[in-house]
Order: structure tokens, then C-alpha cells, then sequence
């Protein structure tokens, strides 16, 4: 798989102003979902399409089951601000941990607006078992991307996002190394090398029955939850959305 050129793959100047605009701040809902409702939400995977993935990640799409979708979208009406519209998401379960990515959509409608991304830890952070999603201050501007620089990923390949090792229009691209004390307690899954230029926000560990909600535009990662040198795979529901009638 080749990698992309930022400027191939950048939105256009409209949505990239109306992007700009409705930047805002991550934020967790503590105890969002009820132990009732992490049960139906447990349940629904059975329904959901198991989708063909590279590597040790397995997917299943729920879009298509209407009436889970509609309870997940009129409980996120309580903290999403604005009008939205589904355009991805899934059960996930994976044995590695994620690189850096977001996920923006490939202009799938034309002129879209990627608006929040939805995580729905359905596996509990532990002491021996630490599960956080990684949150990076850059933000990408343009469509679905893996952020991946160095050797280890020059044969790489993504079933979906396009491959990017040139970091320069992120914004707040720091043009610096990431600083190590960090790279050592939640990222050391990544070579070194490939977060040059990025620097961490925030990092919130996974409580069932808590969402972390942030920004499509925004990079994150998964924590290296195997530091431990546990098997356990993570298992989550993701949900994103883009602004609707945009």
C-alpha cells in the first residue's frame, strides 16, 4: 500500500473552515450507560456483520440493525451539541493495540463534515490489564488516515485509511520528538520515531459504562496494553458521526 499525499487526501478549503470551527475540548460521561444497558449493548453484537479485517482486529457492523441504532443515537442526543448523522462504526475487538489514527470518513457524502467520534469501553482498565485510549493535541483535516512513518511500516498495509508518513499539515505539528516520559508509560506499542512531531493531550482509561467522546479530526492511539503481558484483547463500540445536512 502506498502512502498518500497530504494535499491528495486534505479536505476542501469549506470544510476545512467549517472543521476549524467546531473544534472543542474531549470529555468522558462518567457512568453514561447503565449496567442494563451495557448488557443490551453486549447483546446486540450477536446482530451485528462481522466485517473481514487485516491483522489480529475483528469488526462487526450494527448500522444496518435500526432499532439498537436508534436507542444508541437518542441517548448521544443528551451530550452531542449538534445535528448528526452516522457515517462508521462498530464492535471492535483486538488483540493489539491501535496506531495513530482518526477517523474522518472518506468524503463518503460529498462536502461532509466529520463531527465526534464515541467510545464505548466494553472491557474494565486493571491494574494488570491497563486499557486507555491516547488522545494527540494534532488534528487531521482530511480523510480517514493510519499515521505511520518509519521502516516498520513501509510494507504496512490499512484495509481502509490511507497511509501517511508526512506529519507537516497537522495542525500543531510540533516538528519535535514526542516527549519520552509519556512515549514510556502509554504508547511504547509505536517505534519512537513515529510520533515525531506529536505530542499527547489526554489519555482516559476504559470504565464500563463511561463514553469518551472527541473530535473526528483528532489523532488517538490505543495504550500498549500488553506492557503487562496480558492476552486479553479489548473489546469497545465505536460509533462516529458527521454533521448533518452539511
Amino acid at each position: 500500500m502506498e502512502y498518500s499525499k497530504p494535499k491528495d487526501i486534505i479536505f476542501n478549503r469549506k470544510v476545512v473552515d467549517k472543521l476549524t470551527e467546531i473544534v472543542s475540548q474531549p470529555y468522558v460521561l462518567k457512568g453514561f450507560f447503565s449496567k442494563d444497558d451495557i448488557a443490551y449493548i453486549n447483546q446486540q453484537k450477536e446482530n451485528g456483520i462481522p466485517v473481514d479485517k487485516l491483522g489480529k482486529v475483528s469488526n462487526w457492523k450494527y448500522d444496518k440493525n435500526t432499532e439498537f441504532k436508534n436507542w444508541l443515537e437518542k441517548k448521544l442526543q443528551s451530550t452531542l451539541d449538534r445535528s448528526f448523522t452516522m457515517h462508521g462504526g462498530n464492535y471492535f475487538q483486538t488483540n493489539v493495540p491501535f496506531f495513530v489514527h482518526t477517523d474522518t470518513g472518506k468524503n463518503e457524502v460529498e462536502g461532509m463534515v466529520p463531527y465526534k467520534n464515541v467510545v464505548v469501553p466494553l472491557t474494565q482498565s486493571t491494574t494488570n490489564h491497563p486499557c486507555y485510549t491516547v488522545l494527540f493535541k494534532q488534528r487531521w483535516f482530511g480523510e480517514a488516515t493510519m499515521f505511520w512513518k518509519g521502516p516498520l511500516f513501509k510494507t504496512a498495509k490499512s484495509n481502509y485509511n490511507h497511509k501517511l508518513e508526512d506529519y507537516s499539515m497537522l495542525e500543531s505539528y510540533t516538528g519535535k520528538e514526542i516527549d519520552i516520559n509519556e512515549y514510556k508509560k502509554f504508547v511504547t506499542h509505536l517505534p519512537y520515531n513515529n510520533l515525531y512531531g506529536l505530542s499527547i493531550d489526554r489519555v482516559y482509561e476504559w470504565n464500563i459504562g463511561d463514553i469518551i467522546v472527541f473530535d473526528c479530526t483528532q489523532l488517538h492511539s490505543s495504550n500498549d496494553f500488553t506492557s503487562k503481558g496480558t492476552a486479553i484483547p479489548k473489546f469497545a463500540l465505536s460509533y462516529f458521526c458527521r454533521l448533518d445536512n452539511e
